[in-house]
């Protein structure tokens, strides 16, 4: 019987070495990146408030990069420039949490006000609206689509 078993692994060794990788590529670090607002942002250091996104690289491996800011919604998130600076951060194999909603609500035609700015139009539809911001700008606000 050792006798069987000396010679069966005798004879798949060689199979076992063609199975292993003939070079190792070493591979890029695998990040996740947030967007987000208050509920995650990091504060000063030494802040005993802290949003969840500050404690997140002691639950993974992962290379955690936290965008979040307070006060922001989906719209000026993107409109501060944010978020395009989070793609172009990003590679594949990347992860992106998103968690964004309690700062977009509020009217979006309000005229002069800044939390008019942040607000988007209610709904899960593709109706959109052209705005005047608190700087006079226009901009065309979107639902939830």
């Amino acid at each position: 019987m050792l006798l069987s078993v000396l010679f069966a692994t005798a004879a798949l060794a060689p199979s076992f070495a063609l199975a292993a990788p003939l070079s190792v590529e070493p591979r890029a670090t695998t990040k996740i990146l947030i967007s987000s607002d208050s509920t995650t942002a990091n504060y000063a250091t030494g802040n005993a408030l802290q949003g969840w996104g500050y404690y997140l690289n002691t639950y993974t491996t992962l290379d955690v990069r936290n965008w979040a800011r307070n006060g922001r919604s989906t719209r000026s998130f993107i409109n501060e420039g944010l978020w395009s600076s989070l793609l172009a951060s990003t590679a594949q194999g990347n992860y992106v949490l998103i968690e964004m909603g309690h700062n977009d609500d509020g009217d979006p035609t309000a005229v002069g006000t800044t939390a008019a700015d942040r607000a988007t139009l209610p709904g899960i539809g593709e109706e959109t609206k052209v705005v005047t911001t608190s700087t006079g700008a226009k901009e065309t606000v979107h639902t939830f689509s």
